[in-house]
């Protein structure tokens, strides 16, 4: 479940949506710490979805200009998006061989199902707005998904 396919097709559909680009980077372990230290405070799925925006907020500073937004909200992603691939790695090392066979292809629906939401929502504006709408509707649907596997995972445990 690398995220290195499903983000060259997300930064495709920027391209096509003519949304000016900077260069996305990984997480940075900053980032990525933010998100981690909300979560454990918050707790796992619904209460943590309060940790949503964090790396948003830190990221745009007081640069408001559009393209700083999403470059922003696609390192939101990114976060997300590793916390999502990591316990999806962890799930699938202990889980049954008929779960496996169910989360995987749940996980290819969910993919689906995110990429043609957040489509849908960019589709519907022009320019830097339908890039930001469809970097903050990647962000967020990632970090609910991350959100639900980390509910899972605690699950599967005590199982």
């Amino acid at each position: 479940m690398g995220s290195v396919p499903r983000l060259s097709c997300t930064l495709s559909v920027f391209l096509l949506l003519g949304t000016p680009l900077q260069a996305a980077q990984e997480p940075t372990n900053e980032q990525a710490a933010i998100v981690a230290r909300c979560v454990e405070e918050q707790g796992l799925v619904y209460p943590a979805m309060a940790c949503f925006g964090e790396v948003i907020d830190q990221c745009i500073g007081t640069q408001n200009q559009d393209s700083h937004m999403i470059y922003c909200s696609i390192q939101e992603y990114m976060v997300w998006d590793q916390r999502l691939n990591t316990t999806y790695t962890q799930i699938m090392k202990i889980a049954s061989t008929e779960v496996k066979a169910s989360l995987r292809s749940a996980q290819r629906a969910w993919i689906a199902f995110r990429d043609d939401t957040c489509s849908a929502n960019a589709l519907l504006f022009d320019g830097t707005d339908a890039g930001l709408i469809m970097a903050a509707c990647m962000a967020s649907q990632t970090a609910i998904r991350s959100l639900q596997l980390d509910q899972f995972l605690s699950d599967a445990q005590i199982q």
